[in-house]
């Protein structure tokens, strides 16, 4: 049965295959080629702000443990010795985020789980693998860092197919253009990390436990395909991420409520349980047969880093993210959503509330907090939701909405978490300052100032053009429709005030959400294509199984994952900083770095005095020529230094591994020349940015206008 506008529905019926509002066919199929349209200029915003590479250590972790799992599928990696491969190398260049294995310390996995390292090695292998005398993968690389922005463009398209069952076609389009100009999810479309398919599997299993759902309204009616696709997804986000599996509560809710329908519904829920937990058994036993722990966060106590203390500190930064980067304008309106929705159907309501609310929660018990994106990413699952519940409200709440339908109870709780949220609201505009006033209203006015392009080639140029016109012409179609919508309502006398209301609102967050998301979109480009740039240079001059010595670990995260070669930091060469790395945790205090890693360390090289560890150096790079492997040190340098160096007429700043183990006092019978030295130019944003430009803060960055200047060393033997 199709719900009525003006009336509740029955609070026992789950979701009409239709949606919830009557609409005519041909709507309904425009508004899907809306979406798709959506769709896809988004997929080709992101890709033109996309690069296949990306220096950080999270995607370290998940890239490189793809590929070795690609290569020998296991996630294992051992470094070992130049002139003695039996033997383990200290000096062996590991990311930060790998741990050691339980029984084996010089093994070396990463801390994430395994669901998004195994897709990478799906893309490895589709790519045929890496091509490791050229470093082009080109195509299983580029494969790889494809697949975020292919998983959150998708996510976008589920959003809107999720939303319109609650609130129609119009809410569905308004949900998914408000979370896909989001800065958490533009944060993350070209982010090879966890968290873009991680959303996308929640959001389409969502739609096929719903489906399913409805499917046992009807008597004979088997939906067995839905609940195992359904159960699979949600399962397999908790391969990706762990604290995914709370969304069993929610599919837990579902199956309880199926049983009323058909008497053999409970088959199905109990199919729908075990598809879930399939994938999670898997994971559970592959990290015990190989780590020999249950997850990789045993080792760093991150599994059990969740206290009230921590929520005293959390609460404040996590509400402030949401309504600030992640649903600007449409949070409140979504907590008024969960709220209200049990007095249209509280089964649905408790379904939509237990996705919502546990991820939040868990975050926001969390002992790792900082006040920005890298925090809000981790609730970026319950956003979905959120968002349903906002344009719930705007296509649903009427005046003279009741209670008549919902249980006691259910009316108790309402009211107690109505009391709880004013309370938390009145005491949070107690700490609201005029900075983050001023914030929300450069972000209004930035929107109206026209952006100059600083980055693209002509090329790239003509495709913003395109995009930007797809986009323009979808929300210009939107816009149309949704006046033709308001001027028939009023002729008909039924105007709807709060869809109205919401429309403006929400149309409001979309302006201000992109302005946004594109500077940030912007700067994350920047960077990735200097080091891209600077990568292909170095890997153009250094031959295939060389040695490369780089203190600078967002190249080695990169190199890593694109060529086979020793890479080495030099820095556990020095013994002060051997020493001063930080300390294990006391007790069961959560940190970021396996503490293992650091005793070890400290165990092996700590105790040598520096003499020692020097003439280690040197015999690591007389070991290395000698076994035929070119010796490269790749240095990074300040453009004022370089320039000083050349006015002075002196050479550049030479490595430090070179100065200190090298180029000494003491005969090495080693020498060090410079390869080659370059600039990467950054010819995007002006020397002098302008005064508009000062007071936007944003797109025109303070540190733009400089190079990232490079050089490469080469060690050799000298000979006698």
């Amino acid at each position: 049965m199709v719900n009525d506008m003006n009336s509740p529905s029955p609070t026992d019926a789950p979701l009409h295959p239709h949606g919830l509002l009557p609409e005519p066919a041909l709507r309904r199929l425009l508004a899907a080629a809306l979406a798709w349209c959506i769709t896809i200029a988004f997929a080709l915003c992101a890709f033109i702000y996309w690069t296949p590479s990306h220096g950080g250590v999270d995607q370290n972790g998940y890239l490189v443990g793809g590929k070795l799992f690609s290569e020998t599928l296991s996630m294992r990696q051992t470094p070992t010795q130049i002139d003695d491969p039996t033997r383990f190398d200290p000096h062996g260049f590991v990311a930060n985020m790998w741990v050691t294995a339980a029984d084996n310390p010089q093994h070396f996995y990463p801390k994430y789980p395994l669901g998004l390292p195994l897709v990478y090695a799906i893309a490895f292998w589709l790519g045929d693998g890496i091509d490791a005398v050229t470093g082009n993968s080109q195509t299983g690389i580029a494969l790889a860092h494809a697949i975020s922005p292919v998983a959150m463009s998708l996510a976008v398209l589920g959003v809107f197919f999720l939303a319109r069952q609650f609130a129609g076609s119009f809410g569905g389009v308004l949900a998914m253009l408000v979370f896909a100009t989001s800065p958490s999810t533009g944060n993350l479309v070209i982010n090879p990390n966890s968290h873009a398919a991680t959303v996308c599997c929640v959001v389409w299993g969502m739609i096929c436990v719903l489906h399913w759902w409805q499917t046992t309204r009807e008597s004979g009616t088997s939906g067995a395909r839905w609940a195992v696709a359904g159960g699979v997804l949600v399962g397999y986000a908790a391969t990706i991420r762990y604290s995914e599996a709370a969304l069993v509560l929610p599919l837990l809710w579902a199956a309880v409520c199926s049983l009323r329908y058909r008497r053999r519904a409970w088959m199905e829920a109990i199919l729908l349980l075990i598809s879930w937990a399939t994938p999670i058994l898997l994971l559970l036993a592959y990290n015990k047969l190989e780590m020999g722990t249950f997850t990789g966060y045993d080792a760093t106590n991150e599994s059990r880093g969740f206290a009230w203390a921590y929520f005293a500190n959390n609460w404040e930064t996590i509400l402030r993210q949401i309504g600030t980067n992640g649903l600007f304008l449409l949070f409140p309106i979504g907590i008024v959503g969960l709220v209200m929705m049990p007095t249209w159907n509280w089964r649905m309501a408790i379904f939509v509330s237990l996705w919502a609310l546990p991820c939040v929660l868990i975050y926001t018990f969390y002992y790792w907090a900082p006040d920005g994106l890298g925090y809000l990413r981790f609730v970026l699952t319950s956003m979905p939701p959120l968002l349903v519940a906002a344009v719930w409200v705007m296509a649903h709440a009427r005046p003279g909405t009741t209670l008549k339908h919902t249980p006691r109870y259910v009316i108790v709780l309402i009211a107690t978490f109505s009391g709880l949220m004013g309370m938390v609201g009145g005491f949070y505009l107690l700490r609201l300052d005029m900075l983050q006033m001023k914030i929300a209203d450069d972000g209004i006015r930035s929107w109206f100032v026209s952006v100059e392009q600083y980055l693209w080639p002509a090329e790239q140029t003509r495709l913003v053009g395109e995009t930007a016109a797809v986009v323009f012409a979808a929300m210009l179609g939107m816009f149309g429709a949704w006046g033709a919508a308001v001027g028939v309502s009023i002729i008909k006398r039924r105007v709807a005030m709060v869809t109205l209301a919401g429309g403006v609102v929400a149309f409001l967050s979309i302006a201000v959400q992109a302005d946004n998301t594109l500077a940030q979109l912007e700067r994350e480009s920047i960077t990735r294509r200097v080091m891209l740039a600077s990568v292909d240079t170095v890997r153009r001059l250094v031959p295939e199984g060389a040695v490369l010595i780089c203190r600078e670990e967002n190249i080695l995260h990169h190199w890593q994952l694109i060529r086979s070669d020793r890479v080495y930091t030099g820095l556990t060469f020095d013994r002060n900083w051997v020493n001063n790395r930080p300390a294990g945790p006391v007790a069961d205090e959560p940190v970021l770095i396996d503490p293992q890693r650091i005793d070890q360390l400290k165990q092996t090289l700590g105790k040598l005095e520096q003499s020692q560890l020097n003439e280690a150096a040197r015999t690591f790079a007389k070991n290395a020529i000698a076994a035929n492997r070119r010796v490269f040190v790749l240095e990074s340098s300040r453009l004022d230094e370089l320039q000083r160096a050349r006015r002075e007429k002196k050479p550049g700043p030479v490595p430090e591994f070179i100065r200190r183990y090298i180029n000494s006092a003491k005969d090495t019978g080693l020498s060090a020349e410079r390869s080659v030295y370059w600039n990467v130019p950054l010819p995007f944003t002006p020397e002098k940015p302008d005064a508009s430009a000062r007071q936007r803060g944003r797109r025109d960055g303070r540190d733009m206008g400089k190079s990232a200047c490079y050089s490469l060393w080469e060690i050799t033997a000298i000979k006698k």
